[in-house]
């Protein structure tokens, strides 16, 4: 009896335990003091952060530093799949959020709740602004290494969200 209460007790301890153990933040919050802008409509209405899903597979949430220079910013926050240049296939994530609205950088976090990802897939983490503004993003020191096979991207699309998918992505070496 004393066997399967040991049984009965490992079992549901790693049970509540199995979802926090293979899940991924994905945030870089390196001290800089570089940062890029504009982002809001009408011109750059797109920002975000490429990555590939580790063996964990749940992404929770994702974060940015953004200073919107005390005029809150509404966006929606999505995910996609990322094939090197442009977001690919079906979204796999939305929802609305808006900037602080402090004249100072804040992390900005947007949860995505237990969203299952494909483990070594390429992902873009991005928000796409809709309303105008004129807001910066933090940006990781140059090197960094945070995200392998990932970097910052951003888009000058304005609202046209078919863009995302055309082309036209700008990105690089640093991560968000």
């Amino acid at each position: 009896m004393k066997s399967f209460y040991r049984f009965f007790i490992v079992f549901v301890l790693s049970f509540m335990f199995w979802g926090t153990a293979h899940s991924t933040i994905i945030s870089n919050f390196a001290p800089t003091g570089d940062s890029l802008t504009p982002f809001g409509l009408p011109n750059t209405g797109s920002y975000g952060q490429t990555f590939q899903m580790g063996p964990e597979n749940i992404l929770n949430s994702f974060a940015f530093k953004i200073n919107d220079k005390g005029s809150a910013i509404t966006f929606d926050a999505l995910v996609y799949e990322w094939n090197g240049s442009d977001a690919t296939g079906a979204e796999l994530f939305r929802t609305s959020g808006s900037t602080s609205g402090s004249d100072a950088f804040a992390v900005q976090t947007v949860s995505t709740g237990n969203l299952v990802l494909n483990s070594g897939t390429l992902y873009i983490a991005f928000l796409q602004a809709t309303a105008a503004g004129a807001a910066e993003f933090m940006w990781a020191d140059a090197g960094d290494t945070t995200f392998p096979f990932g970097g910052f991207a951003f888009l000058n699309n304005g609202s046209d969200e078919s863009k995302w998918t055309n082309g036209g992505w700008e990105n690089g070496q640093r991560d968000l």
